[in-house]
């Protein structure tokens, strides 16, 4: 396992709540986010995300289960 750092994240409040509510980590959900993120803009070519915009949908967490978010029975 790599070494984690500890950073700061601004985020909704509700969202926050409502993510505690369904059990998530928040801290697992936002890098699994950021490397989907990072593996998209590479398949982009993009060195920068400034350099282009993603469109489709966001940038859910990675998803072992091989479906969609809504049918992951957390």
């Amino acid at each position: 396992m790599r070494r984690k750092k500890a950073v700061n994240l601004y985020l909704d409040e509700g969202m926050c709540k409502e993510a505690k509510e369904a059990g998530l980590n928040l801290s697992t959900v936002a890098e699994n986010a950021i490397k989907e993120a990072i593996n998209r803009l590479k398949g982009a070519g993009c060195q920068n995300a400034a350099t282009v915009v993603v469109r489709g949908t966001g940038f859910e967490p990675a998803n072992p289960y091989g479906t969609s978010p809504s049918s992951w029975h957390l």
